[in-house]
């Protein structure tokens, strides 16, 4: 099987393949009409099985027409007078297709140029390429300093993520100290890729987004995403209360700036239900943690998970429930999605050809995590892989030198690229990245 697939700018409801070029004839604007793919979560997704190009090729170069066999040229249609040309040079604006199994062409999220015009990302994948011979990767990774904080990395990232892992069933989930207020304008401001899932608040709320979400769903820039009340629920586990160990926050606050220690609240905006945010001076951190632990466990009996990131004089300090936390949050997105497996037997039209059928659930064994602080130390200690950025902070550094189990050692890497390129540098080093031309 040959194929094009492609993932179009956000609103595209159709997706035609205007093609020929050489000897040979282009198709009537805006062309031949791509069948949506459906074996993805995110909508946008459109295929087209051609393999008549290679038939045509060959039959033409057996002519003599052209000395070019295995070549088309083609641009991309919404058929409503939205065109999408290659910017790469040479070839008139067209994209070249020389006879790969398979050809994915991004013109998606962050790929806007001027003008309105689009910067789209190409991949192709050799003959014999098999969707499965690469298993799909689940990709958890940390927002502030890891995903974002550099914009041509992050955009660099979205390109290969789309081109390479999205249409072969790979996930994408978000795990950021932020509330949901905080991360959605973050989403706008960047024009980022939504994720499948998004964890928030240190690992004490999940929200979903669904391709269900409405017609918006590509960008769901007016969509709310769905809270998952199960989990929440599950973090009043041992005893936490809200407003019990507010309280008992409150009056720590209150006797530890009468002795003249440096530590406040955050805005109200980062206080959560099971999360709350403190910040404390630097050279205060341990014994302000030491004293906190103690104080909650005598007055009120409730154990926490105090997580400290953030760096500078200032300090951040997160009272978290003892079910909750980065690493947990992390399980019980995996448990749900593990719930369905991937399902890629998408059958192509005209040929009803299935594309591939193979079941993998997502399990420690094809899970990425990637974080660059304090509060990413959870997530990365667990049994999965992980990749710590070039820019980490000092606190993970210091972690992954002296205080990572030697039995998990091998199954995490301290990168040298820095943000979003330090993702892909993991990504390639636990071999997840498929190999293409």
């Amino acid at each position: 099987m040959t194929l094009l697939l492609v993932c179009t700018p956000p609103g595209w409801s159709t997706c035609f393949v205007h093609y020929g070029g050489g000897e040979r004839a282009w198709t009537n604007p805006p062309g031949k009409q791509m069948d949506v793919f459906q074996s993805v979560d995110q909508t946008g997704w459109f295929v087209l099985d051609v393999r008549d190009w290679v038939g045509e090729d060959q039959r033409q170069a057996r002519e003599g027409k052209t000395g070019e066999s295995g070549k088309v040229e083609f641009v991309i249609s919404n058929g409503e007078g939205g065109w999408v040309h290659s910017k790469a040079s040479g070839c008139n604006g067209n994209f070249v297709w020389s006879g790969e199994d398979v050809t994915v062409v991004s013109c998606g999220y962050g790929n806007a140029g001027a003008n309105g015009g689009y910067n789209p990302a190409i991949a192709r994948f050799p003959k014999g390429f098999m969707i499965g011979d690469v298993p799909p990767v689940l990709l958890v990774t940390d927002l502030d300093g890891t995903l974002v904080g550099h914009d041509e990395a992050m955009r660099r990232f979205f390109d290969i993520w789309t081109t390479h892992f999205e249409w072969r069933g790979s996930v994408l989930v978000y795990n950021t100290g932020r509330s949901l207020d905080s991360v959605l304008r973050l989403f706008k401001d960047k024009d980022m890729k939504y994720p499948t899932a998004l964890i928030t608040g240190v690992g004490t709320q999940v929200y979903w987004f669904t391709a269900e979400s409405g017609e918006d769903s590509r960008h769901r820039r007016a969509i709310q995403p769905a809270l998952d009340e199960a989990f929440v629920m599950s973090l009043n586990q041992g005893g936490w209360s809200t407003s019990q160990v507010r309280e008992v926050v409150g009056g720590f606050v209150s006797r530890l700036n009468s002795r003249g220690v440096d530590i406040h609240w955050r805005p109200e905006e980062e206080q959560l239900p099971h999360k709350l945010s403190l910040g404390v001076r630097d050279h205060a951190v341990d014994a302000t943690v030491s004293e906190l632990q103690k104080t909650l466990l005598e007055t009120c009996g409730i154990e926490v998970q105090l997580i400290i990131s953030g760096h500078g004089d200032w300090r951040y300090l997160d009272v978290v429930s003892i079910a909750g936390g980065k690493h947990s949050a992390l399980q019980y997105v995996r448990s749900q999605l593990s719930k369905r497996t991937i399902n890629m037997s998408h059958k192509i039209k005209p040929t009803n050809a299935v594309l591939s059928t193979f079941d993998f659930p997502y399990t420690e064994a094809n899970t990425l995590t990637a974080g660059d602080s304090g509060n990413d130390i959870a997530m990365l200690d667990g049994p999965e892989f992980g990749v710590i950025m070039g820019n980490a902070q000092a606190e993970l550094r210091n972690w992954y030198q002296h205080g990572l189990a030697a039995d998990r050692r091998s199954r995490k890497h301290l990168a040298q690229a820095t943000f979003a390129d330090g993702i892909l540098e993991g990504l390639a080093h636990f071999k997840f990245l498929p190999k293409a031309l």
